[in-house]
């Protein structure tokens, strides 16, 4: 166990991650220093709040030319690493572009851990990373560090594989057995993350109802219900 003074800067982000592969040589190591961090555990402090001083921003871009298919998600309770999600689908090619300012020395970590040569992506000149042929193995918290003159930072995401969105059921044209029935369109979609449907009408979107259908003969208007297996359109006399 560590007992002097632990400065909890960028310099602790290799030390963290030789932790995190190692947890029986080291342990109880807690920081003096930034007031932020005081007495907390390195072991247990996000790899993005490991700063050194300066003004240094940094920030992951999907390069939507490369891989149009992948897309974000907003950070979720469900998710560990308390970052945004990218999500790609089996099989396509993620590549992410580094912005940061100032320009500076630039790795990426995948779990904490430094990224080598072909170990599951591409590093570039330019300090972009590439990942060919997403697969489980690719999967992971990808963090980019950047260390420049007047400081390093670093900033994470968390990269997974998706299915493409899928129509199973595809809805098909219908009559009405008799005006004022009740008709209902079926359609079933699928996809990792599940898709957001929507419905249009003449080209305009439908004020959707979400829940179980029930019947209300005598409306001016038709209700529009969206449930798991389709639309239903109430009181289509007056469509």
């Amino acid at each position: 166990t560590l007992s002097n003074d632990f400065v909890c800067d960028c310099n602790a982000i290799y030390f963290k991650g030789f932790m995190e592969r190692s947890p029986n040589t080291v342990n109880g190591v807690r920081c003096s220093s930034p007031a932020s961090l005081r007495t907390k555990e390195l072991r247990t402090i996000h790899q993005d709040s490991l700063n050194c001083s300066g003004e240094v921003t940094v920030s992951i871009v999907i390069d939507d030319y490369k891989s149009p298919s992948a897309f974000r998600l907003p950070p979720s309770p469900s998710n560990p690493a308390a970052v945004e999600t990218i999500v790609v689908p089996r099989g396509d090619d993620l590549h992410l572009v580094s912005r940061a300012s100032p320009r500076g020395v630039t790795f990426w970590t995948k779990g904490g851990k430094a990224l080598v040569a072909h170990d599951c992506g591409t590093v570039t000149p330019q300090g972009n990373l590439q990942l060919v042929g997403m697969g489980t193995a690719q999967e992971g918290l990808y963090t980019l560090v950047v260390q420049s003159a007047s400081g390093a930072t670093a900033h994470s995401v968390f990269v997974t594989v998706g299915e493409t969105s899928r129509i199973g059921v595809a809805p098909r044209d219908v009559e009405m057995d008799y005006p004022g029935a009740n008709v209902m369109l079926l359609c079933v979609v699928s996809g990792q993350p599940k898709p957001v449907t929507r419905w249009i009408k003449d080209g305009v979107a439908l004020n959707l109802t979400m829940g179980t259908p029930s019947s209300s003969f005598g409306t001016k208007s038709p209700r529009f219900v969206q449930t798991a297996t389709g639309l239903h359109i109430l009181d289509t006399v007056y469509a």
